[in-house]
């Protein structure tokens, strides 16, 4: 290895159990490297040196182009280049660091090396592309945070890594504008790229070159939570060789109509979402307005990211964990209240906009992305919102709550709203594009399928943080059934406690005609129902591309009653080709014993004689007496299910603390 310059900072325990050495090397004038280039030559081998390293940018400008290449990494021997924080732009052009094209015709920032970050920085004047992300080998690159701008082709290029599991690029809280193509263009063979929260402004401006402000070409991309405007042609192209936007994108917005995915607004005008567009003088701050649809209504990515573009933590509190679209997260105070249902019409509560005696009222006076929220009590009737989209149902509150944020916790708002069916009918058949959260969902019945929720040929549906409890279906879903159609997007459920439901099938059943969508179910419960628990069916002879994911359930006590092998929980399809399974952790007292299925084949929690899988016992709830799920300290479902955390619906402090608190994700 090269003779390093560098100051040591810290040690990392990396999970082959060596101690990784991060270095950090500070670059500029006066400094351990005048040029950025400098510092890479410093450097090769990182995984024998046993290292990884950080080039931290002290400087307010340097004009050159740089070349990731010819370094050796992996997952814990990585490079990362980034900006000191006195340095940090704050947003807006020429606020901090730039980084300025040396005009030689190449791009500013070249990518051939793996496990790579670059942030932080503002990119201009490239002759060519800002980033280049080219090699046939390089993945898992990172490019966050980061101003480019008024670039001679695309602001982010990535054409590389034509196959394997490795793959991994997120482009994310990035503002690009001013781009003769495309802001962002994915160009390369069978895998996906992600784009989360960037703005895209004015890029496309050459229409001759690639269309789009973000294009995807031969792959497939995850966008969430992108605004882009004014990009030539068209704001979100996947029209190119078999380009696909991921069923799991949504809650993008567009000037145009290609805003992909649930959630997304379309035909949106700039100067509403915006602080500044004129030229010369962009701020891409969210505008500070009621009206803006960018504030508090993207999707929580806290798994992916922690901040937006200056270093402003997301969420901000207050909006129940809903983020802002783009790449800047602000907060305006009332923005959130505009509509609400009131069960006794006697006038103006919690601050809301305005309010109601009846749900019908509210739906026919809301727009996209209100939140219909539902005052306290007992609502005797059914929700017939199957003609509304992008709609968000909201209960728990108690009248003096103000945010999401300030609801109680699960334990405490799950019988504060309670919509009874009264064995009428069912609950509700969804709309597209709609969140429930925050209710308990009682006495539905029907004939047939789905009692409380009847997700039939719709898309992107999230129920989160409800109660299902004593519904009842003659056929299969007396909790949830999402069932039949193509390229139906995604359908979230988690969180959520199913109780006392019977139905012939699975409370929570999954359908294999609903093709090419996604499924992620997750931190539910299913207990003490005359039913089978989860299921996602395969019979022989039907075609199914359902991706389905499960982790962290809990189902246990249930009763089937169809059989000599009851109680049968867990039905589970044979793992073919066709389903793509995540199920990384799950408590189960059964599974049913049938040569057509199979069980879940990571890391599930089973007792097994030999012979058969037999039940595992209690997982250990604090009070089954008064359905208090939360788990006791002993119970072998805390610390045990993905990444280390527990199963169920309640986390590890909220179990410790005995109630819920005020966590609430969309």
């Amino acid at each position: 290895m090269k003779i390093l310059k560098y100051i040591f900072l810290f040690f990392l325990f990396a999970s082959n159990g060596v101690c990784v050495t991060t270095y950090t090397a500070t670059i500029g004038a006066g400094k351990d490297y005048t040029t950025i280039t400098a510092w890479l030559n410093s450097f090769d081998n990182l995984v024998t040196g046993d290292s990884c390293v950080i080039g931290q940018i002290e400087s307010s400008a340097l004009t050159e182009d740089i070349s990731f290449s010819g370094h050796t990494t992996d997952a814990t021997h990585w490079i990362k280049l980034t900006v000191a924080t006195a340095n940090m732009h704050n947003g807006t052009e020429s606020s901090g660091f730039t980084l300025t094209s040396s005009n030689n015709g190449t791009s500013v920032i070249t990518i051939a090396d793996s496990f790579v970050t670059i942030e932080k920085m503002i990119i201009y004047d490239a002759d060519d592309n800002a980033i280049s992300i080219t090699a046939t080998t390089a993945n898992n690159i990172l490019i966050r945070q980061n101003i480019i701008r008024d670039g001679g082709n695309n602001g982010v290029y990535i054409q590389c890594a034509t196959g394997g599991s490795n793959f991994d690029i997120e482009i994310s809280n990035n503002i690009i504008y001013n781009c003769d193509e495309a802001g962002i263009y994915f160009n390369t063979n069978s895998n996906t790229g992600y784009a989360y929260n960037n703005t895209v402004y004015n890029c496309n401006t050459d229409v001759s070159g690639t269309k789009g402000g973000i294009v995807v070409r031969y792959m497939g991309c995850i966008a969430i939570n992108n605004l882009c405007f004014e990009n030539g042609t068209e704001d979100y192209n996947d029209d190119v060789a078999n380009g696909k936007f991921s069923n799991r994108s949504g809650f993008n917005v567009s000037s145009d109509a290609t805003a992909p995915g649930g959630f997304s607004l379309t035909s949106k005008t700039n100067t509403d979402y915006f602080t500044n567009v004129t030229g010369g003088s962009e701020d891409f701050h969210l505008k500070n307005d009621a009206d803006n649809l960018a504030i508090g209504t993207g999707y929580n990515l806290t798994d992916s990211l922690t901040v937006d573009i200056d270093d402003t933590t997301r969420p901000i509190k207050g909006t129940g964990n809903f983020w802002c679209r783009g790449a800047d997260e602000t907060h305006y105070t009332t923005k959130f209240q505009r509509r609400k249902v009131h069960n006794s019409g006697d006038g103006y509560w919690n601050g809301m906009d305005k309010t109601y005696t009846k749900l019908k009222e509210a739906l026919s006076d809301a727009n996209a992305c209100d939140w219909i929220i539902f005052a306290p009590g007992r609502y005797d009737t059914v929700l017939n919102v199957s003609s509304y989209s992008n709609f968000h149902f909201f209960g728990g509150f108690n009248g003096t709550d103000t945010t999401l944020d300030s609801r109680g916790g699960f334990q405490d708002f799950k019988d504060v709203t309670i919509i009874d069916a009264d064995s009428s009918g069912r609950i509700t058949t969804t709309g597209n594009s709609q969140i429930y959260n925050g209710f308990r969902f009682v006495n539905a019945y029907v004939t047939g399928d789905g009692a409380a929720f009847y997700v039939y040929e719709k898309e992107n549906v999230i129920i989160s943080y409800c109660v299902i409890d004593s519904c009842r279906a003659s056929a299969r879903g007396s909790g949830i059934l999402y069932d039949s159609g193509t390229d139906k997007g995604f359908c979230y459920v988690h969180h959520v406690i199913a109780i006392h439901d019977s139905c012939t099938c699975g409370v929570f059943e999954f359908d294999e005609t609903v093709t090419n969508s996604v499924v992620d179910c997750y931190s539910n419960i299913a207990a003490f129902n005359d039913s089978y628990g989860f299921e996602v069916p395969w019979h022989e002879g039907v075609s199914c591309d359902l991706e389905a994911h499960f982790w962290n359930n809990i189902s246990w006590n249930n009763n089937h009653g169809s059989g000599s092998n009851n109680p049968n929980i867990w039905m589970w399809a044979r793992n073919r080709t066709t389903f793509s399974y995540c199920s990384d952790s799950a408590w189960v007292a059964d599974t049913h014993e049938d040569d057509r299925w199979e069980v879940p084949d990571a890391s599930i929690i089973f007792q097994y004689d030999g012979n058969n899988f037999t039940g595992v016992g209690d997982p250990g709830f604090q009070n089954l007496d008064d359905l208090y799920f939360m788990l006791r300290r002993n119970s072998p479902c805390r610390g045990t299910g993905k990444n280390g955390s527990d199963m169920g619906c309640f986390d590890d402090v909220e179990h410790d603390k005995g109630r819920y608190g005020y966590l609430v994700r969309n």
